[in-house]
């Protein structure tokens, strides 16, 4: 960590990151969200998107991808392994099933909707018996709270 890093008090991991910074950062790539301070600015010394991928790395390996997005790809790579029959092989009738798996995994992303931050925290809240304030908790410890509601649920 460089002296001007501490200066300009950026976050850099899972850790110190709210939770509310996160979800702004993945819709909009809003470097700005990675700042304490709404008017600092970055440093020259200090690439805004490398720290970014840095602390997306760190969720990924934490937390892993999503069921979801696993399925969609899944479903994906059969459409092109169908599309390259087709070409390849000469299989026409692989393009139905081209057809298929693709709209099949346009339909498993209709399906999901994005999180509405706010609704998981009031659910949170109201599960866990206090407020949780999305501009205070790191990603790891909203995470952990998540994990616990949902294996709770799970298990009855």
């Amino acid at each position: 960590m460089t002296e001007t890093m501490i200066k300009t008090r950026m976050y850099k991991s899972i850790d110190d990151l709210p939770i509310w910074n996160f979800d702004i950062l993945c819709k909009t790539r809003d470097y700005q969200y990675l700042l304490h301070d709404e008017f600092d600015e970055f440093p020259e010394d200090v690439e805004a998107e490398d720290l970014w991928v840095r602390i997306y790395d760190q969720y990924l390996e934490v937390y892993g991808l999503g069921e979801d997005y696993k399925e969609w790809c899944r479903l994906m790579r059969k459409s092109s392994n169908a599309i390259g029959d087709v070409y390849l092989k000469g299989q026409k009738h692989k393009l139905t099933f081209a057809t298929i798996y693709r709209q099949m995994a346009d339909k498993l992303i209709s399906n999901v909707e994005a999180g509405d931050l706010s609704v998981t925290c009031a659910s949170l809240s109201k599960y866990n018996g206090f407020r949780i304030n999305p501009a205070k908790i790191s990603v790891r410890e909203f995470n952990s709270y998540l994990a616990v509601a949902k294996a709770e649920a799970k298990n009855g």
